[in-house]
């Protein structure tokens, strides 16, 4: 019975060190990440791209970058407890009545207490409309029945 092991390779303190400063950095420069994790300076930049081509590397990275991202991002609970802290007016912190309205306004939101649709307004208006002649009036009648005018010759009949 054979197993499989897959031994997972640990980065050296020089690749640990360029990956962290590259991740941190906002410009991403490969150069600078590998000479402050202490490359030479002649070979920086071959020796940083050559760093994130290894699997291990590009899985540290991974594992970086998601990190960061998470700690962006506030808990859906920890969102509410603010917002309701806010909506509360607590004494720790000075808060006005809009910043109060806002708050109760995103918690009924996150809540989904609004309608999704716009409220429908029917249209009761009348319109009173003075034909004259018989002729005209027969006209309007048949429009408002349905019926479509007939065209001869670019005149409506």
């Amino acid at each position: 019975m054979t197993t499989n092991i897959i031994k997972k390779r640990r980065l050296s303190a020089k690749q640990e060190a360029f990956i962290v400063d590259y991740v941190l950095s906002p410009a991403h420069n490969i150069t600078q990440s590998a000479i402050k994790a202490g490359y030479s300076q002649k070979t920086a930049y071959s020796i940083g791209s050559e760093n994130l081509s290894k699997p291990e590397i590009i899985a540290r990275r991974a594992e970086l970058e998601e990190r960061i991202a998470a700690a962006k991002f506030m808990p859906e609970e920890e969102r509410r407890r603010v917002l309701a802290t806010i909506a509360r007016e607590t004494h720790f912190q000075p808060v006005t009545a809009g910043d109060r309205i806002r708050a109760v306004d995103t918690l009924n939101k996150l809540d989904k207490l609004y309608a999704d649709e716009k409220p429908q307004y029917n249209d009761n208006r009348q319109y009173n409309i003075v034909i004259q002649g018989a002729e005209n009036k027969s006209k309007l009648e048949a429009l408002l029945s349905g019926e479509r005018p007939k065209v001869v010759e670019g005149q409506v009949t």
